[in-house]
């Protein structure tokens, strides 16, 4: 704790630092549950699921690039 005791306290010497990552973590929320919604799309029929994998692999990059809406 002592070794990382001026990472920790430079929230207070800087105001427009926040304490959470909040933002952070609600920006990424939906890549997250758009990987898990579309791993399995497409496993029940005959393409043995690799359309779903294809698609939750490509989701983040979708995500990135700013197509996803």
């Amino acid at each position: 704790m002592r070794a990382r005791w001026t990472a920790l306290v430079r929230c207070f010497d800087d105001g427009r630092l926040a304490l959470d990552n909040n933002p952070a973590e609600r920006a990424l929320r939906c890549v997250a549950i758009g990987r898990k919604n579309y791993l399995f799309a497409g496993s029940d029929a005959t393409l043995c699921g690799w359309v779903g994998a294809t698609a939750a692999a490509l989701q983040p990059l979708v995500d990135a690039l700013g197509f996803g809406g």
